[in-house]
């Protein structure tokens, strides 16, 4: 039985999104202002038991901490016998036994097993850094040239930035490492994950699970600490699929090949429509898994390389990623997240609206910067039918933003938005990172004549 000492006090994104998942499973789909409005009579500072009768289970899942939960869907009687039997789950196995009941738990958020590969191999099993042995990395398969390294200088002058724990992998020549994840079938993941490129310039990066993969360039390094992290999506085909993470490229140094730090999953649950709003996830509430302890932003790739976008309702339609910002790393004008437009004309997000033709609606959205010292003047280009806009803002860095809006007239039952920045940007005194104008709490309506 949890105890008030035991249970973690978790911090709202957490709060927000476990309340998603119930409340959507129950059909009763609520808003942010709605889920904080449900939320308030139930906050963290007053702890409940299994012996609260009067509590209803999706109560008692939002009473238990995050490590509790596992961020899975269970019924009611489900949870009870969770919180009845503590010593018998465990969410790194496929299936948890609670009495005679077997609960199925597939992987839906948070790190995998070892995804921060701080379980390290056994020391007879390294050479060097060098892993031997195909089941050697806890919990991880891995095949060819893999180095189980930590973080900083390293020999021949290299420093290695490892800035979520210890650990990371290296994948040499042609190396991979793959784990096989428990999922539900039909329902689309986002996984997120470290990765940077280490002595090649054109390093490649490939992310697959079977029937699908994309070979994400590294080459471009958007974080001057190399934190740079990467989300991609997929969707399940199958009660298991297996993940891998493979080093195409072959260097002059077989050593040389992007390195991993963190790896971690999140189910996307199916988007609804915002009342007064024809734009879904036009806040961006709803994206990939960011990393508590650190984050850089995470990027998201162009739909040529993911044809499953990890931000749902989105396609980044461009040659280069976008940025997905959180609340607790960065200034965002509302909300919890945001989105960073990072490399000018490269980067362009886009969504196609349902609308009627010949009528008119209005698209507002809010552009500011990401209090994260990027500055200079910023221009975000906005694209509706046949109209557009251009926005001006004079950046400095200090977490300001503004409201735009335009009218445009629907000629067709489907319309395309489009928003892109117009020129590129750095920090003020760290040209090696690049940054850009954040876009915000986008929104389509119909005009009222």
């Amino acid at each position: 039985m949890p105890t008030r000492e035991s249970n973690q006090v978790v911090d709202e994104t957490d709060r927000l999104d476990i309340a998603r998942r119930h409340f959507d499973h129950e059909n009763l789909y609520r808003t942010e202002r709605e889920i904080r409005r449900t939320l308030d009579p139930l906050t963290w500072e007053h702890r409940w038991t299994v012996k609260d009768k009067a509590m209803s289970g999706n109560q008692v899942a939002l009473m238990m901490p995050l490590s509790e939960l596992h961020a899975t869907l269970m019924t009611p009687s489900q949870i009870h016998a969770a919180l009845k039997y503590p010593n018998n789950r465990n969410n790194t196995k496929d299936t948890d036994s609670i009495g005679a009941n077997t609960i199925c738990l597939p992987q839906t958020h948070g790190l995998l097993p070892n995804g921060n590969f701080e379980e390290s191999p056994a020391k007879s099993n390294l050479k060097k850094t060098v892993i031997k042995g195909k089941y050697s990395l806890p919990k991880w398969e891995i095949n060819g040239l893999v180095e189980y390294i930590s973080g900083g200088p390293q020999p021949r002058g290299f420093f290695y930035a490892v800035p979520r724990g210890v650990h990371a992998v290296k994948l040499g020549n042609e190396a991979s490492i793959s784990q096989n994840v428990k999922v539900n079938p039909g329902s689309i993941y986002s996984i997120t994950f470290g990765a940077t490129r280490t002595c090649a310039q054109d390093e490649v990066l490939t992310v697959s699970v079977p029937g699908h993969s994309a070979d994400l360039s590294i080459q471009t390094l958007f974080s001057s600490n190399g934190g740079d992290t990467y989300a991609w999506a997929f969707k399940a085909t199958s009660r298991v699929v297996k993940l891998t993470f493979h080093n195409p490229g072959i260097q002059e140094d077989p050593t040389c090949g992007p390195l991993l730090d963190a790896i971690a999953i999140k189910e996307m649950l199916p988007l609804k429509y915002t009342k007064g709003n024809l734009v879904k996830n036009g806040g961006f509430e709803i994206g990939p898994h960011v990393f508590k302890n650190f984050s850089t932003g995470i990027l998201l790739p162009p739909k040529l390389l993911d044809l499953i976008s990890p931000l749902p309702g989105w396609i980044i339609e461009s040659l280069k990623p976008v940025k997905y910002i959180d609340k607790k790393h960065f200034f965002v004008p509302s909300g919890l997240a945001a989105i960073e437009l990072v490399a000018g004309q490269e980067s362009a997000i886009a969504q196609i609206i349902r609308t009627v033709p010949s009528k008119l609606y209005n698209l507002t959205f809010t552009i500011g910067d990401a209090k994260n010292a990027c500055h200079g003047s910023m221009m975000v280009q906005a694209f509706a039918a046949k109209e557009t806009l251009k926005v001006r803002f004079v950046s400095r860095g200090k977490g300001e933003f503004k409201t735009a809006s335009f009218k445009f007239k629907a000629i067709s039952a489907r319309t395309r938005i489009t928003f892109f920045s117009a020129s590129y940007h750095t920090r003020l005194h760290d040209y090696g990172h690049i940054c850009g104008p954040v876009l915000d709490n986008v929104r389509v309506f119909p005009t009222v004549h």
